[in-house]
């Protein structure tokens, strides 16, 4: 127990020791940091007046711009206004050429309908005229060929004047092919107009990113200013409470100090109760001898019942000792445990102050690396900025170089300040490129500490874990090791005095105590000792002497136990030392490496404002020299288009006449084509009454195919009955008569399956057109059905009549 708790102050010392140690280096941390809070305060005051002073010039120019550019859009808004008349212009000119195109599609596509229609009738009318050669000649077919006639006579007349339409309109498509020319003359010119205006916007658009960028930079710097108090607030609340923990700490020192005197009085008490043991063991060493050699003496036997009553009354004494040395160290162990616990909070508390720190060094670093980012983003966009104004400024300048090539030279001073700007934006590309390099290693170099500071603050738990489970078990292990170090002390003394009643109490002091009253009661001389009884008495002090043996092992283990979680605590505390050290040097790195590139920064933010104050006042010479000519150039060709206006108002004029002409034409057209729809409903009618007939026919046909039948059953009787009862007169007859009999309704069988097989086909193609063809096309289908129902419907009539 001793040594347990000696190594425990070690450790508990060592542990203080450490946490000062981390306490001298937090406060350093600190003082590091308010040192750097002062230079950022400085540095940031320095920047602000700097940007007001930026500001100032920005909203000067600014101004200057907006009266310039504000006097540039009055001129542009009246340009504009006159280009939208133009294109209004335009536009009504194309809707008319579109009508116009539309018409003559239409146009067309009735003609070659219509010469279609035309060949389709002359081939009709071609083989009516055929079919009327060889067969009787008929009223209705006459009439039938004379309207088909007719018919074409008043197509060959819709023919003749859509040729005129044809030429009509060649003549139209002539007219709008020079319009389009003009018009896409106007849209180059309109479209030239707009690539002016857009630079200017782009111009303008640039001027207000700038603002926008001085006015978030200026945000910037404000919420730095506040994230610096409320920082500054943070920080005083952790000095308040590290100089508490100070004082905790104090206390804890003080008990344990306490404590140390204690537990070292209680260690000169036993080894004095030690020495005391080892010279009884001795006496009863001797008091063996010499019963030996003295067996049969009573005297000796007296002696030493006498020398062993005054050596159990010193036995009790020490045993009252090492009571009262054990409960003192019970009250020591609780105090240590206390004391324990307390340390355990301080190590949360600061692992948690530790955790603070990290995570404030990292959000700080990366906070820096924000800023850093945002200015390099704010640099980009400037950057990206000259680049755009540059490349319009050089396509402004190849275009005046190419229109004064024939007049002007290039002047050199021009090309030489162009190509130095763009070596400057050149250099300025390959230091932000560098830039980002070194903030991506940076952004590498945090993740890595990040990864390694885990993984330690991982390990600590671990470890602190693990040597609480066996200190746990060392306690457990040492109060059961008391346990039975008390059983075994009342079993001793129970069997020395067996005759001595054993107390009922559970405490081992006031048990002790109670069986140190009974023995005092019960000391009445014993009337028969003997040798049995010192045998006895001997045997029992090897017992004790051996259970001595063991709890002094058990010691020796748990001092090896204590010794290796010691060293494994140094090596641990070491390792995190030196995590800690690595760690360190890597943030001053790291912050050195931040304070070149901000150096970086601002001596490029210096170069790029010295070329935007220099290049703006070029860019402002040669935008108001840009826009004057614009000017004169937009002023020649309103005149232009003025006369153009004319031109073009003179020859709509014109084409509204055409269209006059053209509309009376459409409305005769229509004024045919409502004719066509008469004459196509008529034949419609024509058709249902041609169906009709056909039907009846049909029904006839089934009638004289049934009679057919009959007759030739009836024949085929007449033939086997009476052959030779009729006369070879009268059956040739009648053969004669089935025969033209067959022959009618074999060629009446055949117009109907050839009629059917025509309305199949027919029937089919108006369902494929029904959905697509126009109401002319349909009528035309429908026309020609009747004519071929018509050709089909007169040879059956024919064959019928015959």
């Amino acid at each position: 127990m001793e040594s347990k708790n000696s190594a425990e102050l070690n450790k508990l010392r060592s542990e203080y020791a450490g946490l000062m140690k981390e306490l001298s280096d937090s406060n350093s941390k600190l003082q590091q940091e308010e040192h750097q809070r002062k230079s950022l305060e400085v540095s940031y005051k320095q920047n602000v007046s700097q940007l007001e002073a930026q500001l100032q010039d920005a909203k000067r120019r600014w101004e200057e711009l907006q009266n310039f550019i504000h006097s540039v859009n009055a001129e542009r808004e009246k340009i504009q206004t006159s280009k939208q008349e133009l294109h209004n212009q335009l536009l009504a000119v194309e809707a008319e050429m579109s009508n116009k195109n539309k018409e003559i599609q239409t146009l067309h596509s009735s003609l070659t309908e219509a010469v279609v229609s035309k060949d389709r009738l002359e081939q009709k009318v071609r083989e009516l005229m055929e079919m009327s050669k060889h067969s009787m000649q008929d009223d209705s077919l006459q009439a039938r060929v004379q309207e088909l006639m007719n018919e074409n006579k008043s197509l060959q007349v819709q023919i003749s004047t859509q040729a005129t339409h044809v030429s009509h309109i060649e003549e139209l498509q002539k007219l709008l092919a020079e319009k389009e020319l003009q018009r896409k003359s106007l849209e180059d010119s309109l479209n030239a107009e707009r690539s002016s205006g857009a630079s200017r916007e782009t111009n303008m658009q640039a001027l207000h990113n700038e603002n926008m960028s001085l006015k978030a930079e200026i945000q910037n710097l404000q919420a730095q200013i506040s994230d610096q108090t409320a920082s500054q607030l943070a920080l005083d609340q952790f000095q308040k409470s590290v100089r508490e923990k100070e004082e905790n700490m104090k206390t804890v020192e003080g008990l344990l100090e306490k404590g140390l005197i204690e537990v070292a009085n209680k260690e000169e008490e036993l080894k004095t109760a030690r020495k005391e043991n080892e010279s009884l063991q001795q006496e009863i060493e001797d008091l063996k001898k010499k019963m030996d050699k003295q067996v049969s003496s009573e005297l000796m036997v007296e002696e030493l019942q006498s020398k062993i009553q005054e050596k159990e009354t010193k036995l009790k004494m020490v045993e009252e000792s090492l009571q009262a040395a054990q409960d003192s160290s019970s009250a020591r162990e609780k105090t240590v445990e206390a004391l324990e616990q307390q340390l355990a909070a301080l190590q949360a508390e600061m692992e948690q102050l530790r955790q603070k720190e990290t995570a404030e060094a990292l959000t700080s670093s990366a906070t820096q690396l924000q800023e850093l980012q945002a200015q390099l983003l704010g640099k980009d966009q400037k950057i990206q900025t000259l680049q755009s104004e540059l490349e319009a400024r050089t396509k402004e300048l190849s275009e005046k170089i190419q229109q004064q090539s024939h007049t002007v030279v290039p002047s050199p001073e021009l090309l030489t300040a162009l190509s130095e700007k763009e070596k400057q934006v050149s250099i300025l590309q390959a230091e932000l490129a560098e830039l980002r390099n070194t903030v991506n290693l940076q952004r590498k170099k945090n993740d890595e500490l990040r990864e390694k500071n885990w993984s330690a603050m991982e390990a600590l738990s671990a470890t602190e874990s693990m040597l609480q489970g066996k200190l746990s078990k060392a306690v457990k292990e040492n109060q059961t090791a008391l346990a039975v170090c008390q059983a075994e002390c009342r079993d001793v003394l129970h069997r020395l005095l067996p005759h001595v009643p054993l107390p009922s109490e559970q405490n081992h002091q006031e048990w002790l105590q109670r069986f140190e009253r009974a023995a005092g009661e019960n000391s009445a001389p014993q009337s028969s000792p003997g040798s049995g009884d010192s045998e006895e008495l001997a045997e029992k002090l090897k017992e004790a002497e051996e259970t001595q043996r063991v709890l002094q092992k058990d010691c020796e283990t748990y001092k090896k136990v204590l010794a290796e979680t010691e060293g494994i605590l140094q090596r641990l505390q070491n390792s995190v030392e030196q995590e800690e050290s690595r760690w360190r040097v890597k943030l001053e790195l790291s912050q050195a490496e931040q304070r070149e590139m901000s150096q970086k920064v601002a001596a490029l933010e210096q170069e790029v404002e010295r070329l935007t104050d220099e290049a703006e006042l070029e860019n402002l010479r040669r935008e108001k020299q840009h826009l004057e000519s614009e000017l004169e150039r937009a002023e020649r060709e309103s005149a232009t288009y003025v006369t153009e206006v004319r031109e073009l108002k003179d020859l709509l004029t014109e084409l509204q006449t055409r269209l006059d002409g053209s509309y009376t034409e459409a409305i005769r057209q229509n004024e045919e084509l409502t004719l066509l729809k008469t004459q196509l409903t008529e034949t419609l009618s024509k058709l249902e009454a041609e169906e009709n007939e056909r039907q009846k026919v049909a029904g006839d046909l089934y009638k004289a195919q049934q009679s057919v039948d009959l007759i030739q059953g009836e024949l085929s009787k007449v033939t086997d009955n009476a052959d030779d009862l009729i006369e070879n007169s009268s059956l040739s007859s009648q053969r004669e008569e089935i025969d033209r009999n067959e022959k009618m309704t074999a060629g009446l069988g055949q117009t109907v399956t050839e009629l059917q097989q025509l309305l199949q086909t027919v029937s089919r193609q108006l369902t494929k057109r029904q959905e697509g063809v126009r109401p002319f096309d349909r009528a035309l289908c429908y026309s020609q059905l009747g004519i071929i129902l018509l050709s089909f419907s007169l040879p059956m009539k024919i064959k019928l009549c015959n």
